[in-house]
């Protein structure tokens, strides 16, 4: 069963903010998802065009990308645990502020479901920098999102480098005051997170993905 999924980034980074937005379509996931379209946005370095390579090739790029330019290519069929998915195609934009603002917002309005990719090892450091940009798109998401019921996924990457004592990243990062003051800005379309993983392997970066879009399912 087909299912278009766009990934676009935000900010380019994972792509898009400082890295890049990417756009993917998708087939044979699941029938709540069939002929539906996703839209994937973050800040730079969260990891997007690295999903886009992943799913791409079934393997990690041999060092960091980032979006600087416009890019469109086919994929292929990936196994991702029991859902077999086929992206047809990518389309990889910069995810920088300028982009955000003349590229995202169109695709945006398109999709039907949206994830928001950003780090969990960064915003558990308290890097202001990052928390800021997020803040940031998250508040131009808050715009778009104006009389729309769409809902969005939250998706922390890095969980490998996330430095916590005594409970999960996962919960840290639930229970971090930061990432739930930006979520609140819109939390009549907030589905619930965030979805925490790794992108370190080619086996964390499924993973990742895979409960992701588990999440995407259940709205």
């Amino acid at each position: 069963m087909p299912i278009p999924l766009i990934v676009a980034g935000v900010f380019g980074a994972v792509s898009l903010t400082a890295a890049g937005a990417t756009y993917f379509y998708w087939k044979d996931i699941k029938r709540k998802l069939f002929g539906k379209t996703m839209m994937i946005m973050g800040p730079r370095g969260c990891g997007k065009t690295t999903i886009g390579f992943l799913l791409e090739n079934n393997r990690l790029p041999p060092e960091a990308m980032e979006t600087k330019i416009d890019g469109t290519f086919k994929a292929k069929k990936v196994d991702f645990s029991d859902l077999n998915i086929i992206v047809d195609q990518i389309n990889d934009m910069p995810g920088n502020k300028e982009a955000r603002n003349s590229k995202w917002k169109p695709h945006f309005e398109r999709c039907h479901f949206a994830m928001y990719v950003l780090r969990s090892d960064l915003f558990l450091q308290g890097d202001k920098d990052h928390i800021s940009r997020v803040e940031k798109d998250v508040k131009a998401i808050k715009e778009w999102l104006v009389g729309s019921k769409k809902k969005v996924v939250f998706v922390a990457t890095y969980s490998d480098q996330a430095t916590v004592q005594k409970i999960s990243v996962s919960d840290a990062m639930a229970a971090n005051s930061e990432f739930k003051r930006i979520a609140t800005l819109i939390s009549s379309n907030y589905r619930r997170g965030p979805a925490v993983g790794s992108l370190a392997s080619v086996e964390s970066g499924k993973d990742l993905i895979f409960h992701s879009l588990k999440e995407i399912e259940e709205i």
